[in-house]
């Protein structure tokens, strides 16, 4: 499905139902969009216990889980994105928090920024991620992003009277699951 978002997100032109909508584009600087909660994250302790919160390390797949734990040191909120500041191929990636999660030291939790008045849930999260995967290949174990290196950060973004427009972020995302689904259910069908 992420392979399917990067293809529609870089039209100009979103088919949104059976419409084409044609959309602007601009740069924005990241720090506009999300501000840091913590960059410092928690290192655990060796005493930490299985359970079913996700615990979010510098890893590159699997939404960033590494384990699944019961205590953790700091307690996060959901809807949020992870941005991992260092580590082997993890540097740069980032992931959507929908749930509850604790994270070690090489993570940089990020939350809306409150110069624009959104709120992250699902799609935007998603949207937003995927743009933010071209970081992926500005760092690196030996190139960990900090904060003086966040601040300067760009994201490509639609927009609507010069301002990002998180509707169509989230009408994006919701066409490309709608699409998803019927081509899955074609698929059944054969």
């Amino acid at each position: 499905m992420m392979e399917e978002i990067i293809q529609a997100i870089k039209k100009t032109k979103t088919e949104i139902g059976n419409k084409e909508v044609e959309c602007e584009w601009s740069d924005f600087l990241l720090s506009e969009i999300l501000s840091i909660e913590d960059i410092s994250g928690k290192e655990l302790t060796s005493k930490t216990e299985k359970g079913n919160i996700p615990l979010i390390i510098a890893k590159q797949n699997n939404n960033g889980v590494g384990k699944f734990i019961k205590n953790g040191n700091k307690l996060y909120s959901g809807n949020k994105i992870v941005l991992v500041k260092t580590g082997d191929g993890g540097a740069g990636l980032s992931f959507y928090q929908k749930n509850d999660f604790y994270c070690t030291s090489t993570i940089m939790i990020l939350k809306e920024a409150i110069k624009y008045n959104y709120n992250i849930n699902s799609n935007i999260g998603l949207f937003l991620i995927t743009q933010m995967k071209c970081y992926k290949n500005m760092f690196s174990h030996s190139n960990s992003i900090n904060e003086n290196k966040f601040y300067k950060l760009k994201i490509n973004l639609p927009i609507n009277n010069n301002q990002p427009d998180f509707e169509m972020m989230e009408k994006i995302i919701d066409n490309l699951k709608k699409q998803s689904k019927l081509d899955k259910i074609e698929k059944l069908k054969e």
